[in-house]
């Protein structure tokens, strides 16, 4: 089969062309745009050729090494002498690496069409610098090839393959451009290889979820330098969320994402979730709830805490049987420091509510505490999302970083202020909890954050009626979309398509006040001697001894300290 590659004075170009002279295709021609190549570009020039990424300098000499290849160098791909050249030709395919936008005279002198390597995955990132774009946008799972037929739109052809990257955590968007070109060279030879069999598959793009980027600027990098120090490693803080009237405090990320994110275009602001812990069963309230449930149920996610409701599954099978998006919050409300004992409560839960029917793909951490070792365990059993608030809060989800790997567990931020909590403090005027859940939504709105917001099934009385005022408030009063967690993974996943063909509004992030966005706060010298020392020993008295998973040392001294305790 003839080919003819279009392409430009850059690496991306060498690297296809020379993987392909390699593979032994019929190559009848280069034909490249000059570009003035700076210091640095002659820089990775060399080292590429050093690392053997390339056998040639320039197009000139692979050609001279190869023989009968016609080499070409223009300013610009699209002119009327350039499209005589390949009407000459007579090309059976063109394979496009790197150059402008061609327009149809040009791609349609090759009788099969013409192919493109693109640098991303599509039809999500469209354009330019689609690697920054993607982990700018908390999207490592979008980091990737796609081989594509050319159209007149930009990167809008149909599908003939593509192939998601490996992401660590420290790869830069250069990194992860260079060994895309390296993945996409090996990609375009299986794509001509398909072609040529007579066997290649055409899918055509959703535009749904189809977005056009453009190259990245200075400023943008430095926003996500900064924020890659803290998405590496998280760690958590007691903080003061609320006003002088109304407050509480609460363990939650010291730094939230949200905090780097101001000026970011998101798709997933005026989007409403209720996330509900099932910590407890109270046979005064819960029945209250159900009735919450079943009027809001589109909303609502429900994380059951097993343990605690190993007597009421009847209440579990009711929420079963209205359709409500049921999921997981462990056996026992604890979140343990070390692997196997995390791995044990979920694991055991999971096989609780598999014999009710019920398959679980989404978790919350009791207490919104996190560790690597709980995500590991997720993992291992299959999880696909989970909601920690002392990984992160108020903002976009993100995949963690995970002992050099990135995690498959998608984190999903929530409001991390639960309306119980205020009146766990004794006495509180009720009105302006209300208030301030309300300025709390328009203050996400505002900010073009999706707004998620959670509560506990407590004993208190007045929680129900007033979680139906802040989701009449969101829905009705806002108009923002209800969906459940797990819609929202899919979503953000992009799996699920919600409501057929729902427009999903195009919007600029800014992060919230000190007042939603919450304020360090001081803790009294034993308190925080105690919490480091309760944290240190991993002590908790929930899990029976025999059941207990941790190290064989620290087994006996747990179980110790609960015989003096």
């Amino acid at each position: 089969m003839k080919l003819v590659i279009l392409t430009s004075d850059i690496i991306d170009g060498r690297i296809v062309t020379q993987a392909l002279i390699n593979a032994g295709r019929d190559i009848k021609a280069i034909v490249y745009e000059q570009k003035q190549k700076g210091f640095k570009t002659r820089i990775k020039l060399l080292l590429f050729l050093l690392l053997r990424r390339l056998k040639h300098f320039s197009y000139e000499s692979m050609a001279r090494n190869k023989g009968g290849i016609l080499v070409k160098a223009v300013t610009d791909i699209n002119t009327k002498e350039n499209v005589e050249l390949l009407k000459t030709i007579n090309p059976d395919l063109i394979v496009v690496v790197g150059t402008r936008k061609l327009q149809r005279e040009v791609f349609s002198t090759a009788s099969k069409g013409a192919i493109n390597l693109h640098s991303g995955l599509l039809p999500f990132y469209r354009g330019s610098d689609s690697e920054f774009w993607a982990l700018y946008n908390n999207e490592p799972d979008k980091i990737g090839v796609t081989i594509h037929y050319i159209e007149e739109g930009l990167d809008t052809g149909d599908i003939i393959l593509y192939e998601r990257q490996i992401v660590l955590p420290n790869d830069t968007h250069s990194q992860l451009r260079k060994k895309n070109i390296i993945l996409g060279a090996k990609k375009v030879n299986e794509a001509i290889s398909l072609i040529e069999s007579g066997k290649s598959p055409r899918v055509k793009q959703g535009e749904l979820y189809a977005k056009t980027y453009r190259s990245a600027k200075n400023d943008d990098i430095k926003s996500l330098n900064r924020r890659r120090k803290y998405w590496i490693k998280r760690n958590s803080k007691i903080k003061r969320f609320g006003n002088d009237s109304v407050y509480v405090k609460e363990e939650v990320a010291r730094r939230p994402l949200v905090d780097f994110m101001a000026g970011q275009q998101t798709d997933y602001s005026h989007l409403f979730c209720l996330r509900i812990d099932a910590d407890e069963f109270h046979d005064e309230t819960f029945n209250d709830y159900i009735d919450l449930f079943r009027k809001h149920g589109d909303a609502v996610t429900v994380f059951f805490n097993v343990h605690s409701f190993l007597h009421a599954k009847d209440k579990i099978m009711e929420c079963k049987n209205m359709g409500l998006d049921i999921q997981s919050h462990g056996f026992y409300h604890y979140t343990y420091s070390d692997y196997a004992s995390n791995r044990h409560s979920i694991r055991k839960a999971k096989v609780f509510f598999k014999d009710l029917g019920i398959e679980t793909k989404g978790f919350a951490s009791p207490m919104g505490r996190w560790n690597t070792n709980l995500m590991m365990a997720l993992e291992d059993e299959g999880y696909e999302y989970s909601s920690d608030f002392a990984y992160d809060y108020l903002g976009l989800p993100s995949y963690p970083a995970l002992r050099g790997r990135i995690s498959e567990v998608l984190e999903i931020p929530i409001f991390p202020v639960a309306p119980e909590l205020f009146f766990q403090k004794g006495a509180c005027d009720t009105r302006e909890v209300l208030k301030f859940y309300k300025q709390a939504i328009d203050e996400m709105i505002s900010c073009a954050l999706p707004v998620i917001v959670y509560a506990h099934t407590s004993k208190f009385l007045e929680i129900p009626g007033m979680l139906n005022d802040i989701v009449e408030y969101a829905v009705l009063k806002k108009g923002l979309r209800p969906l459940d967690m797990t819609a929202f993974s899919d979503l953000w996943r992009k799996k699920f398509t919600y409501k057929q063909d729902m427009k999903i509004d195009e919007s600029y992030i800014k992060v919230p006040g000190d007042c939603f966005l919450g304020r360090e706060a001081s803790v009294g010298t034993v308190r925080a001697f105690k919490n480091a020392l309760k944290k240190a020993l991993d002590f908790e008295k929930l899990t029976p001894d025999k059941e207990l998973c941790c190290s064989e040392p620290r087994k006996t001294f747990k179980k110790i300290l609960r015989k003096v305790l």
